[in-house]
């Protein structure tokens, strides 16, 4: 099926659709902490080399693509799947980008349904070998130390990753994921963020800080499970502006801050 076919047939669904099935198991073996990943085997890849860093071109607002036929124009993001995604995250991403008719292509790095941290299972849209060589406008990672690993080690999820950077479009992670970035080089002189103990702080080619969401060009990271609202809100902003942002905002009834006495 075409790209364009694919567009069309999402962009005729819902935007509230949610495309997940769950199944809860209440005992799961909980994520422990570490400094990166350790290194495992990689699967067959798209074949040709992977292209070099990021380009440091300051960012346009997206969507950028060119919109042909009736194809509507909105930004386009994968998000990829791997088994133990930590699922508040992945389901947050998805949903609150859904919210503000984003076309979301969920994606898995194998065939059938994705389990993950706490047992919940994830049905994706499609197989990421099917979808890898597409256009994105964001290319977007929950975390979950298991699924972020397997992240790390899938040679389609680099090459997505590097070519939406090198298109001049966005790439995000967060909890576990942004050492997926590290790996494929895209956080070199960047300022980052992740779940405590992740990244490793004896690397200087990037600058770690301890902000629930940090932005630095087309690079976006964020820490855990308790930002991962926050870090889906940020994308709808960079994606489709501050105003689409507020309007889905106000309608999950976040709690305000108290004023300043």
């Amino acid at each position: 099926m075409s790209a364009a076919r694919r567009g069309l047939i999402h962009a005729s669904k819902e935007a509230g659709r949610a495309g997940l099935s769950l199944d809860v198991v209440n005992e799961f073996p909980r994520e422990q902490g570490g400094q990166g990943f350790a290194d495992g085997g990689h699967e067959k890849g798209p074949g040709r080399p992977l292209p070099g860093g990021p380009p440091r071109s300051k960012m346009s607002p997206l969507p950028q693509r060119a919109h042909g036929g009736i194809v509507p124009l909105m930004a386009r993001v994968l998000v990829p799947l791997a088994p133990g995604v930590e699922e508040l995250e992945a389901v947050t991403i998805i949903d609150l980008l859904r919210r503000a008719g984003v076309e979301v292509v969920v994606a898995g790095i194998e065939p059938g349904p994705i389990r993950g941290s706490r047992g919940v299972v994830l049905v994706p849209d499609v197989l990421l070998t099917d979808v890898a060589t597409e256009a994105f406008d964001l290319v977007a990672l929950p975390g979950g130390l298991e699924g972020s690993r397997r992240l790390a080690e899938s040679t389609w999820v680099r090459e997505a990753l590097r070519r939406a950077v090198d298109a001049g479009r966005r790439v995000a992670a967060i909890c576990a994921a942004p050492e997926v970035l590290r790996r494929a080089g895209l956080l070199q002189g960047r300022r980052v963020t992740s779940y405590p103990g992740v990244l490793p702080m004896d690397d200087e080619s990037y600058t770690y800080v301890d902000d629930c969401v940090v932005v630095d060009g087309p690079v976006t990271t964020s820490r855990g499970p308790g930002t991962a609202m926050d870090f889906a809100l940020c994308l709808i902003e960079q994606l489709s502006g501050g105003e689409l942002r507020a309007r889905v905002e106000s309608g999950l009834v976040r709690p305000l801050e108290k004023a300043a006495e």
